[in-house]
């Protein structure tokens, strides 16, 4: 009795091999099967994971840092614009409307006018006890603002030529450089020096006296201070 043999071609693989060679024999018959081996020796997630996503999941937590430092900055930029916002706004508030009671604002300067009536030298002496001075006058607003706040009164500003006659001087010992806002009485511009000793400076504020008029330092008249916020004496 003759035997039957059977072949079957078989692939090795040279890196990983994955196939094995299964031999049967039963009696006089052998057979040889082929049979391919699932899974390998690496994980199945090492191999089925997407090469693109993991290379994203690397990259993700820089980009998340970057964007946290942006935020961050933005975060910042507008803290600061805040701040300044605040200090111009307390600035342009404790300039308005921070002045004492009794004093009145105008721009940088709080002004105190007087109720009682003294001679020159003793309300500047005042003037100087409250933190301030005599009013001096620098602008035409401003003297346009005395104006309206003395309301038909007469009042003491911080002007003389004691010192010299015909050089007037501010209290802070500043010239007098412009004298646009001396008045005019009976058609004379003032200072006139009249009786030879008007020495110091008044605001009129009479429509048909109106402006600077030299007076007799020793008369007593109202007073009109000024100083800043942050000097005044209460």
């Amino acid at each position: 009795m003759s035997a039957d043999i059977h072949y079957a071609t078989v692939n090795f693989s040279q890196k990983k091999p994955n196939k094995e060679v299964l031999r049967i024999q039963e009696g006089d018959t052998t057979t040889y099967a082929e049979v391919k081996v699932s899974g390998s020796s690496d994980s199945p997630s090492s191999i089925d994971e997407p090469v693109t996503d993991k290379i994203i999941g690397e990259q993700a937590p820089g980009a998340l840092q970057r964007r946290v430092v942006k935020l961050r900055w933005v975060f910042i930029i507008l803290a600061l614009l805040c701040l300044v916002l605040v200090i111009t706004f307390s600035l342009h508030f404790n300039t308005r409307n921070t002045c004492p009671q009794l004093w009145r604002p105008f721009k940088s300067k709080c002004y105190f006018f007087s109720t009682v009536e003294m001679n020159w030298s003793l309300s500047q002496e005042n003037c100087t006890a409250m933190g301030g001075h005599l009013v001096i006058i620098e602008s035409e607003d401003e003297q346009e603002f005395l104006l309206q706040e003395a309301n038909i009164t007469q009042y003491w500003i911080g002007l003389t030529d004691s010192e010299e006659e015909g050089a007037w001087h501010w209290v802070d010992k500043s010239t007098l450089r412009d004298p646009k806002f001396w008045g005019e009485r009976n058609g004379k511009k003032e200072p006139d020096n009249h009786n030879g000793n008007e020495d110091c400076a008044r605001l009129n504020t009479d429509q048909g006296l109106k402006g600077w008029f030299d007076v007799s330092c020793g008369r007593n008249s109202k007073w009109a201070c000024e100083a800043q916020v942050k000097n005044i004496k209460l």
